[in-house]
This record gives C-alpha cells, sequence and structure tokens, in this order.
C-alpha cells in the first residue's frame, strides 16, 4: 500500500515547472446536481487521514486494566500524534471544501468570484496560511462546466471585487454618476460598504 501511495502522489513532488500538463496535478473533479456540488477526488489520499482513531475502544481498553498507567499514558500521547497527523493530512479535504462552498456561485459559472484571500480561508478551517499556500501550490481541479482551473486561480482580493463591481453598477452611465452614487448602489444593491473617498480612489485608478 505505502508503495503504491508513493508511486501514485509522486508527481506531488515534481517542480511545477517541470510538469508537461496541467493535468498531472489535477486533484478532483466537480459536478453539480442542481446548485449541489460534489467532489470526486483523483486518489484518496487527498480526503482520508492517514489514521482513524477509534477513541471509544482505546477508552475500554484502559478502563479493563490491561495497560499500566504508564501503558495507557503512552497510548493516549501516541494516539493523539496520530490524530494531529491525519488533522494535517486531511488538510486538503477541508480546504477544498471551503474553497467550494464560498465560491459555488462561480464554480457553477452563476457569478464571478468573490473576495476571499489564503490568509481568510486559513482562518476559516484552521490551519496555517503558508500550509495552505503549499495545499493548494500547483494543483488543479475540473470545474463543472468541463474546465480545469488552478486552485491558486479561485481566490481574489477585496479590492478587486469592489472595482469589478462599481464597473458593473456604474456600466454605460460610468461618467454621469458621482462617487456617493455609486456607493450607495453598492451598498444598497450589493450589501458592500465603501466610503464615497474610497469609491473615488477606485475609480482614478482604474
Amino acid at each position: 500500500k505505502n508503495f503504491a501511495d508513493a508511486f501514485i502522489m509522486a508527481h506531488e513532488r515534481v517542480p511545477a515547472a517541470e510538469l508537461p500538463a496541467l493535468y498531472l496535478r489535477c486533484a478532483a473533479r466537480l459536478s453539480a446536481e442542481g446548485d449541489k456540488i460534489s467532489v470526486a477526488y483523483a486518489h484518496p489520499a487527498y480526503f482520508r487521514g492517514a489514521y482513524n482513531i477509534d477513541n471509544a475502544a482505546l477508552s475500554r481498553l484502559v478502563k479493563s486494566g490491561a495497560l499500566s498507567r504508564e501503558e495507557a499514558a503512552r497510548a493516549h500521547s501516541l494516539t493523539a500524534r496520530a490524530q494531529r497527523l491525519a488533522w494535517r493530512k486531511s488538510g486538503f479535504h477541508r480546504t477544498l471544501t471551503a474553497i467550494v462552498e464560498r465560491q459555488s456561485d462561480f464554480l457553477l459559472r452563476k457569478a464571478p468570484l468573490k473576495p476571499f484571500s489564503q490568509r481568510a480561508l486559513a482562518a476559516q478551517i484552521g490551519l496555517n496560511p503558508a500550509t495552505v499556500s503549499r495545499l493548494i501550490a500547483a494543483k488543479t481541479v475540473i470545474i463543472p462546466s468541463g474546465e480545469e482551473v488552478r486552485l491558486k486561480s479561485i481566490f481574489r482580493k477585496k479590492n478587486a471585487y469592489i472595482i469589478d463591481t462599481i464597473k458593473t453598477v456604474t456600466g454605460a452611465r460610468a461618467g454621469k454618476m458621482t462617487d456617493r452614487e455609486v456607493a450607495e448602489s453598492l451598498k444598497a444593491v450589493y450589501g458592500i460598504r465603501v466610503s464615497r473617498r474610497s469609491v473615488n480612489l477606485y475609480r482614478t485608478q482604474h
């Protein structure tokens, strides 16, 4: 099993620049049934943790008296370490699940990307931002439309989202709407609270 896992996942250690095609790091295929998106992973390791701890069995073993106090303490320590390893190993599953939930409308091609940073995702799922960055590096997914996209491209800075939304609000009236009118429209239609001065800054720069 270890050999098979190592063989199948060997591409994970190949530098991205040396990969001949995006599909070599395709981690999952996303399918849609109505508004619900399901995930099919390219390999079980993307989903499962390395260990599954049966805490109830451990508790029964300790209470049975079959273990000495030192052995019981050691067993608890080892299982805690194994659980932490499993938690880290399942990090990609938690990461992808959070991305799908946040950007479901984009993945279904119903709306543009929402503002969502890797740092915000890391805080949401309880991982270090550097860990999240490594988990999604050079990985792709196939979205319901059949297109293959890089996971890193599914994140969007808030400023970029606001700028695009301003363009949508103004449309053909770009030169006729005042900054205050744009700010009020952003709040009323999209729930985006931006000051008049910020709107002017965004419009001037872009």
